[in-house]
């Protein structure tokens, strides 16, 4: 039986949003979005969560905000 260490991210981890467009200007203007989507994301969690997929433990370091996302 082999105790793997898990593999440890230190970094910031973010809360993405997606918008689905039909196109973007060709100058400053808006656009309507046609479906939106959020996820968490950011560099060292995604990396983090490929390493998750190929079955290697993983944990993250970060702090926590206090803005709306960050409280729910």
């Amino acid at each position: 039986f082999l105790l793997m260490q898990p593999v440890i991210g230190i970094g910031a981890a973010t809360w993405d949003h997606f918008y689905v467009v039909d196109a973007f200007p060709h100058s400053e203007g808006v656009v309507q979005a046609r479906a939106n989507s959020f996820t968490g994301g950011g560099p060292v969690a995604t990396a983090l969560s490929g390493i998750a997929a190929h079955q290697l433990p993983t944990q993250l370091l970060d702090v926590q905000g206090d803005d709306l996302i960050g409280q729910s």
